[in-house]
């Protein structure tokens, strides 16, 4: 019953946002194909950072939050991602044990507020400072994609900025920053944009 709540609780945090999909739903093994495994979620938005801290724990854990509705639902909606959440916990007991729920759930906290002190070590860099100031003047907003090193002390961070052009949402390429935790620095990478 307790991992339950937990997982209720997790889904509810999740829950009204679509996660940019970090990897392809389908992922190809030879002879056959096997499906990404999925939590469904619905309900309330994500806090900042957990989108991307879940893309992190994905890798990881292999599988992906989805949200399929927003706050409001049906008796039928709710069935649905019931029985399918509970094939899905199915196969995670199976892989990473009893408590895997409590393990992923501590991990992704962790990610989330190393993803807050990169945010804020970025937001204190002189240049991303002054690109960051005149895309505000503009109505829009620096947009930042981590990735962590094994260690989970130093971050890749892809740097977009967006805002409204003729009504049209656009996308600016920053670069690519190193964001090292231990010394609270940065360093431009590269210029262009590689990967999002």
């Amino acid at each position: 019953m307790k991992a339950i709540a937990i997982l209720f609780t997790v889904l509810l945090a999740t829950a009204c946002h679509q996660p940019k999909k970090v990897d392809k739903p389908i992922v190809k093994q030879p002879k056959q194909q096997v499906q990404k495994l999925e939590y469904w979620t619905y309900g309330l938005p994500n806090p900042a950072y957990q989108p991307n801290a879940e893309a992190v724990l994905s890798r990881k854990w292999g599988f992906v939050t989805k949200s399929v509705a927003g706050c409001v639902v049906t008796p039928g909606l709710l069935d649905s991602v019931a029985l399918h959440n509970k094939a899905v916990d199915k196969s995670l007991l199976v892989k990473y044990g009893k408590n895997w729920n409590d393990r992923y759930t501590k991990e992704l906290a962790a990610e989330v507020v190393r993803q807050k002190k990169v945010a804020d070590i970025l937001d204190r860099d002189p240049d991303l400072n002054v690109k960051s100031n005149q895309i505000e003047k503009e109505d829009g907003a620096l947009n930042y994609y981590m990735w962590p090193s094994k260690n989970q002390k130093i971050y890749e961070v892809t740097v977009t900025g967006w805002k409204m052009v003729k009504e049209k949402s656009v996308n600016i390429p920053y670069g690519t920053y190193e964001v090292d935790l231990n010394n609270s620095s940065t360093r431009l990478k590269s210029d262009k944009v590689t990967k999002l």
